[in-house]
Order: structure tokens, then C-alpha cells, then sequence
């Protein structure tokens, strides 16, 4: 499935697309989501995962060794818009999770914390590879619910 849209290059840069099948429905896209804040080796090169609820469903700090840097994370959640933001602490980054249910479209930028979008210098196929991971677990979630 080719899932760049017009993006140029190895990096994400100002952001990359990624389209899931409308079948899914958008609660278990959502759902995938979740994981990826909790359970991010699922998705990621990451190790020594801590989390902690600050609020519940809304405000999650996260703390993880991402290729030997040690990253920490303010994550907020936004289910009425299928957005998460995670804010990196002691960094201008805050890197955008966000599922766009009426067109299937889900998109991961960086913007600084003024909200901002900025070039994210990170390789689209680990992007990519998160992105593939949320649509298996949310098409996983569809056949235990049959």
C-alpha cells in the first residue's frame, strides 16, 4: 500500500500520511492509539517503558530509553478529534498522533509547543512502521469483536 502522498526524501520532515481501510471503525483505531502511548515497543525501537496516569484518559507522563536516549514525555489525549500530542520535556518538540476518521487518513507530524508545525528529522519507515502496527492492532481488535 503506498502511503506517501507527496512526501519527498528518507524523513518525515513536515509530516507523513498513512491510509487505513474505512472498514475499521474509528474506536479501534482509537484503541491502537492507546497501545502505542502504553505499550510503545509494539510500535517503536524503545525499551524501559514507565507511564504514569496524571489524568485519566486525558494526561499520561511517559518516560522510555528510544536508542539509548533517555525520552521524556508529557502525552495528551484528545478522543473527541483522535489526536495525541506528545510533548517531550526539556525540548521544543511535541510530536502529533492524530486519525482523521472521515477519510481513513492517519497523520504524525512535529510542531513546536507555540503549535508550530516544524521539520521532524526522523526515518519515515520508522514512522511508518508505527503507523503499520496501529492498523494491524486495530484490524486485530475487529476480528476479536466478531
Amino acid at each position: 500500500m503506498g502511503n506517501t502522498f507527496s512526501q519527498e526524501g528518507d524523513f518525515v520532515n513536515m509530516g507523513v500520511q498513512y491510509q487505513l481501510p474505512l472498514t475499521i471503525p474509528a474506536e479501534n483505531v482509537w484503541a491502537a492509539m492507546i497501545q502505542k502511548i502504553y505499550h510503545p515497543e509494539k510500535f517503536l525501537p524503545v525499551n524501559d517503558v514507565q507511564t504514569i496516569d496524571i489524568v485519566s484518559g486525558r494526561h499520561i507522563y511517559r518516560k522510555m530509553n528510544f536508542l539509548g536516549f533517555i525520552m521524556k514525555e508529557d502525552v495528551y489525549l484528545d478522543p473527541a478529534n483522535y489526536k495525541i500530542r506528545f510533548e517531550v520535556i526539556d525540548d521544543d518538540a511535541v510530536h502529533i498522533n492524530i486519525y482523521h476518521p472521515d477519510t481513513g487518513v492517519a497523520e504524525y507530524y512535529q510542531e513546536n509547543k507555540k503549535g508550530e508545525r516544524i521539520i521532524w528529522p526522523v526515518p519515515k519507515t520508522m514512522v511508518f512502521h508505527a503507523m503499520s502496527q496501529t492498523k494491524e492492532m486495530a484490524e486485530r481488535q475487529m476480528c476479536k469483536a466478531h
